[in-house]
């Protein structure tokens, strides 16, 4: 998928800013991994990720609500409401589980390295 908005919204931006551990960073940060992030649009299925996937982001849920598979079956349903959904979807690292869209979704997706490493994901 292609991102869909090359610059943020005031609301958009206002919950990336909500993101642990995008708070967490000094100010000059978090300006640079606002500017380098990207939104993406996904339909129902769409894959945000393959479990066995090993990649340099940190994906975030803007938006609808995220299914985390494994071997096809539905392990965990993830909402934009839900508190949880302030963390990454992703770990550092291989991933565990495929997380697939459950209908309209929107992510928020950053370089981790901008986020300060695996060992910062992790301690958050």
């Amino acid at each position: 998928a292609e991102p869909i908005e090359p610059r943020f919204d005031p609301v958009t931006e206002r919950r990336i800013r909500e993101f642990m551990p995008l708070r967490g960073l000094p100010a000059d940060k978090l300006q640079a991994a606002i500017a380098l992030g990207q939104v993406f649009g996904l339909a129902t299925g769409e894959i945000i990720f393959a479990a066995g996937d090993r990649h340099e982001y940190s994906h975030f849920l803007l938006e609808g609500a995220v299914q985390f598979l494994e071997d096809e079956r539905q392990v965990r349903r993830l909402d934009a409401t839900d508190i949880e959904a302030l963390r990454p979807l992703d770990e550092p690292g291989t991933q565990r589980w495929t997380a697939a869209a459950d209908g309209p979704t929107r992510i928020f997706r950053v370089p981790r390295a901008l986020l300060g490493g695996p060992d910062d994901l992790s301690a958050t």
